[in-house]
């Protein structure tokens, strides 16, 4: 196989389907330059195709030796390759998601290097010990590890020498495709909680540890004021011993300083998508802490917190369990509305402070679609987060507090409000992560 332009040009049309994405074989041999504009280049093996999004196409590749032999998986460099679909808004978004990437992947270390005892802009560094931050460092801050193309950048520091120019470095291209490799991870937590919890959960003492973990992704992104904005279980990686999670799939980020991030009913997957969005007002980084929240509910229960059918449903949902919208939020909603052209979700009463809600459903005679006003302010909750995470698990009474304080942890996490919302620092330091006293041991 060649990488020439002559040959990308000839083969790019017929190796796509009719949506642009690469048509990948098992036991085909993808070339890549071993840098940009190199002759000299990697050739990697396709094993399997691993999955599909809207943005590219992601398979499981091996490197070949330089001869072009095979050799033992075993001890050979298994990647993810994500390979972008063939076209130039999906090209643009992939120059942009390498950026990021590039940047959330290079070295702690030398960012930290030669810093004072005083805590960094976000304030937290200094109060993790030396084991946790080798592990943070190791595991490059539960984000996905971005690879170079000749493995020589892979290890515990990849483009370490924090020079901004590598953060614009374009991806390398195959067939007109822009490529990304990473490190390879056998497992999504979707499939895991499929695996250990379908439709009732996995247990408290994992669902602690993972939660721990997508919050230190979230506060290595909160750094570099990145917005993920789309974190589900789908896009959450986990390693072969269940132990490690890691967040992937960036084509949906966006930096919070970004001059374009304009309101949007329909930023982020429906079920982990928050109130804020669908309400179009600004949103920020409490974005991806709703979704951690919502994602890390279903982990421990085994079912969708709020699966609600489209955006005014998810709003019902959000109100049956968290309470009514503040009358603030409403207002905000509905100027917000009205400029994007869209009809709002809510009618302002005629009282000062008052807001019924427009609900809308299908006529069951008709099936035609119906609207309904309700008054929410005055209805009281299905179910709270402490009921609703006590009904799905049978537990004993030391279990017990420890579900309660994951249900005020989550509805911390989960306010209506996003300027209401735990902090991902105050998160982490929350009593649901606190360890055990020796006392409260022995009394349980």
């Amino acid at each position: 196989a060649t990488n020439s332009k002559n040959d990308t040009k000839a083969t790019a049309q017929e190796c796509d389907d009719a949506e642009g994405y690469y048509k990948a074989h098992i036991g085909e041999i993808i070339t890549l330059p071993r840098e940009i504009g190199a002759d000299d280049v990697v050739r990697f093996r396709v094993l399997g195709i691993i999955g599909k999004g809207v943005f590219a196409s992601v398979i499981k590749c091996v490197e070949e030796n330089a001869n072009g032999t095979q050799q033992d998986i075993a001890s050979s460099r298994v990647v993810a390759m994500k390979v972008i679909r063939n076209n130039e808004v999906m090209a643009r978004a992939a120059a942009k998601e390498m950026r990021i990437l590039r940047m959330l992947c290079s070295s702690s270390r030398a960012k930290t290097k030669g810093k004072n005892s005083k805590k960094d802009r976000d304030g937290d560094d200094d109060e993790l010990d030396k084991e946790e931050q080798q592990r943070l460092e190791l595991e490059n801050h539960n984000i996905v590890r971005l690879l170079e193309v000749d493995g020589a950048s892979s290890s515990l520091d990849p483009l370490g020498n924090g020079d901004s120019k590598a953060f614009s470095t374009p991806p390398p291209e195959f067939r007109s495709h822009c490529i990304f490799l990473f490190e390879y991870l056998p497992h999504n937590l979707r499939e895991v909680l499929n695996k250990f919890g379908k439709n009732v959960g996995i247990n408290l003492t994992a669902v602690k540890s993972y939660s721990r973990q997508l919050l230190c992704a979230l506060r290595h992104l909160e750094k570099h004021r990145i917005v993920h904005s789309d974190v589900k279980p789908d896009n959450i990686l986990v390693s072969a011993n269940f132990s490690t999670l890691k967040l992937c799939d960036f084509g949906s980020a966006f930096f919070e300083t970004d001059h374009d991030n304009d309101p949007t009913p329909y930023l982020v997957s429906r079920f982990y998508r928050p109130p804020e969005v669908i309400l179009g007002l600004e949103y920020d980084r409490m974005v991806d802490l709703w979704s951690v929240g919502v994602t890390i509910s279903e982990l421990y229960t085994g079912s969708v917190l709020f699966p609600g059918n489209s955006n005014n449903d998810m709003l019902k949902k959000f109100m049956d369990t968290m309470g009514p919208f503040s009358f603030k939020m409403v207002r905000r909603h509905n100027a917000s509305y009205e400029k994007m052209g869209l009809q709002p979700h809510f009618e302002i009463g005629k009282t000062g402070g008052t807001y019924e809600f427009r609900k809308q459903d299908l006529d069951k005679v008709t099936g035609q679609p119906i609207v309904r006003v309700v008054n929410v302010l005055t209805a009281k909750t299905e179910a709270s987060m402490a009921q609703v995470l006590l009904k799905a698990s049978k537990v004993g009474v030391s279990e017990r507090v420890e579900v309660l304080k994951f249900a005020n942890f989550l509805n911390r996490c989960l306010q209506l409000d996003p300027a209401r919302r735990l902090g991902v620092r105050d998160a982490l330091q929350h009593e649901f992560f606190q360890k055990k006293k020796k006392k409260e041991e022995e009394n349980a």
